[in-house]
């Protein structure tokens, strides 16, 4: 039990760490197309963490998502659209729901295909 404690510790370590590190860094994580638009790979691991793991870990990978989002959005507003994700109904409950449903999603997927 307490080896599984660790494991599951260590990789939510791992993935929130990936998804902190793409949302610090400018140009990896949240990449700017021209003055109006923004491009995001960050949402790969929290596809890669719900589907590996669980729909919890999907939300809490999906909320860190969120979270470095609007913390972006706070501090280093790029674009104009920017402004919309201050406000963290827009920018946080959307993509924690996002890894939520991806997980949700690949449950169910998984069940389907036992059966």
């Amino acid at each position: 039990m307490r080896n599984k404690t660790i494991r599951q510790m260590t990789l939510d370590a791992l993935f929130i760490a990936i998804i902190g590190l793409m949302v610090v860094f400018p140009q990896v994580g949240m990449i700017t197309i021209g003055p109006f638009a923004s491009l995001t790979l960050i949402p790969i691991p929290v596809l890669i963490g719900a589907r590996l793991l669980n729909w919890q870990r999907g939300l809490v990978y999906g909320l860190a998502f969120g979270i470095g989002s609007w913390i972006l959005a706070l501090t280093r507003a790029v674009t104009p659209t920017d402004i919309l994700f201050q406000n963290p109904l827009t920018s946080i409950l959307p993509r924690a729901i996002f890894g939520l449903v991806a997980g949700l999603a690949y449950a169910l997927l998984k069940t389907i295909k036992k059966s």
